[in-house]
């Protein structure tokens, strides 16, 4: 397409051109910040050539720290392993059995999340379902009954954080000291999770090339270490779920023209009319994820994956109740119209507006640093990275063989 078609079809203050290999690059403002009633516009500056390419490189090796490495899922599993064991020891107590048989229930574990769909963090924690062979505990009070035997009989290599009693009851704890653990019971309202995790690694797995596909997984880790390292992902305390922002991260990949709708048919339809632009790793891609999540919070919106679009939605129910600011539809045909961020609060995502756009100021340099030597922007754009994306933080128990890693390289460069 012409960069005319490209300028059309953006928002108003926002002009793109094709790169050689194909994504567009911002190269005037992202159009207006609106705190407080008042209108700022940021100033169209960009980073020179040295700078912009020294940005693309600290971005993807913030990825590469941010991102779980080998060591960390071979920890994960070892956690499922020994909490296979402790909960066969905890509900094979005598209040677990089963009359008139005489035998306790089963049990069988499994990972769901960001561990199965490829976009796990050093951060993460392990989401883990349980589920018994010979039967299905579906009621609410009889999943809390089982999950505080559990919470009684921790073992040794568990401590338990808290329960959380809600529409889907949880027990976190911590495994070696290093690694959350969410424990919930399967039930037929959260078996869809495993597809959920099928459909979003297919979506992801879907750029136009190879590259694009690493540059797609890359994308969301980011997005997660992001949001992470502010405390935007507390799906209990009224902000967007690690999920969420995966699918926060595919909606704006899908409005990009970088990944394609999840449900088939949406897809054929939009091929007929164009394909998909080359996904890279860049700083303007990062900033104009920040520009929208940023205009999202002005009201209510509806984000669908399946059809890949991004719309406004009621500000009010037929009560006149003020609905969630987010409706994240389930990227599943069987749950169709089911909102996954339900509990998303206006105050929280406020929030989450707010540090959007105050990273988007430290990500975009200043006149006055647009006109600055190369040796001070790269200076300056590796403060921003460190600002923006900081190591996976020390405060709990490193995983074994952690400290092996190798020390981040400094970041500031030197003069020659």
């Amino acid at each position: 397409p012409s960069s005319r078609h490209l300028v059309r079809r953006r928002a108003p203050g926002v002009i793109a051109h094709p790169r050689r290999d194909g994504d567009p690059v911002v190269m005037a403002a992202i159009a207006s910040d609106a705190e407080d009633g008042a209108e700022e516009l940021l100033p169209s500056t960009w980073w020179c050539s040295s700078a912009s390419f020294r940005l693309a490189a600290l971005i993807e090796q913030a990825d590469g720290e941010a991102a779980a490495d080998q060591r960390f899922l071979d920890g994960c599993r070892d956690c499922v392993e020994a909490l296979t064991e402790v909960c066969s020891k905890a509900l094979s107590a005598p209040e677990f059995r089963m009359e008139p048989f005489d035998w306790t229930p089963d049990v069988c574990l499994e990972t769901f999340g960001s561990t199965q769909q490829g976009t796990a963090l050093l951060s993460s924690d392990v989401d883990i379902r349980m589920t018994f062979k010979q039967f299905e505990v579906r009621d609410v009070p009889r999943q809390l009954k089982y999950l505080r035997g559990i919470e009684a009989s921790p073992g040794d290599r568990f401590k338990v954080v808290k329960l959380i009693q809600c529409r889907v009851p949880l027990l976190r704890m911590m495994f070696d000291e290093w690694l959350q653990v969410d424990l919930s019971m399967g039930n037929s309202m959260v078996a869809d999770d495993t597809g959920v995790d099928q459909v979003l690694t297919e979506i992801l797995s879907s750029a136009s090339d190879a590259e694009g596909c690493r540059a797609s997984f890359g994308f969301v880790r980011l997005v997660k270490a992001f949001a992470k390292a502010r405390g935007f992902v507390d799906a209990y305390g009224g902000f967007p779920s690690s999920v969420a922002w995966t699918c926060l991260a595919i909606c704006f990949l899908q409005s990009e023209n970088l990944l394609p709708p999840a449900d088939p048919e949406a897809e054929n339809r939009k091929r007929r009319c164009k394909r998909l632009w080359p996904l890279r790793l860049t700083a303007g891609l990062f900033s104009r994820f920040l520009r929208f999540v940023d205009k999202l919070h002005s009201r209510a919106h509806r984000i669908s994956l399946l059809q890949g679009f991004v719309c406004t939605a009621r500000q009010w129910t037929n009560s006149g109740a003020a609905k969630s600011p987010l409706f994240v539809e389930v990227p599943l045909p069987s749950r169709q119209g089911t909102n996954m961020t339900q509990g998303v609060t206006w105050a929280a995502w406020n929030n989450v507006a707010r540090g959007a756009r105050e990273a988007r100021r430290v990500l975009q340099p200043s006149r006055e640093l647009a006109v600055a030597m190369p040796i001070i922007q790269e200076a300056a754009v590796a403060n921003a990275i460190c600002a923006l994306f900081p190591r996976p933080s020390r405060k709990r128990k490193a995983p074994p063989d952690f400290e092996d890693r190798e020390p981040r390289r400094s970041l500031t460069p030197t003069a020659p």
